[in-house]
């Protein structure tokens, strides 16, 4: 890159990160005083969806990561930041990518199985948790992904008593 364009890159990735830490800095407040009991029916409701994609126990999808113990095994302050920065972390086996087949189109999603290199299929699972079962020589390239299959925003589906709750019930599963 030009040094210019290299500059106004550092530029946009530390606004980006002035940004995330505001935002973070905003909610930590809301790491405490939740109702778990509250926080489950929002995680299973149908305003921001999160059991569309991510499973507790023997309930949810399987797009993201299993929550089941996630409150033992992460911090609040990593909870947080999960939802409200998806694309900061990536956790094992849910990094995400992106496919170019051949005929140009391009599909995003999470490997649900690769296989070996010379095996003849992957499968990519995309946000909606349908499988893409596309054929190696119809693929033209695979990357990966900056940008999470989870989207940014979803606080904004919540009231901030809500998303409390939602907190207070993630941080409660151990």
């Amino acid at each position: 890159l030009p040094a210019d364009s290299a500059r106004r890159v550092r530029q946009l990735l530390e606004e980006h990160r002035d940004t995330a830490r505001a935002r973070l800095d905003e909610y930590r407040p809301l790491l405490s005083g939740g109702d778990p009991g509250r926080g489950k029916a929002v995680f299973f409701g149908k305003a921001v969806a999160c059991a569309a994609c991510h499973r507790v126990g023997r309930e949810g999808g399987d797009v993201g990561p299993d929550l089941t113990k996630v409150g033992a095994i992460r911090s609040g302050g990593d909870l947080l930041e999960s939802v409200l920065v998806p694309s900061s972390t990536f956790a094992q086996g849910y990094e995400p990518y992106s496919v170019t087949t051949k005929d140009g189109d391009v599909l995003a999603g999470v490997l649900e199985r690769q296989d070996k290199p010379d095996a003849e299929q992957i499968v990519l699972r995309d946000s909606a948790g349908a499988n893409h079962r596309l054929r190696r020589q119809d693929v033209k390239r695979v990357t990966r992904s900056t940008v999470s299959v989870m989207p940014e925003g979803l606080e904004r589906g919540m009231t901030k008593e809500e998303f409390r709750d939602l907190l207070a019930y993630l941080q409660s599963l151990k």
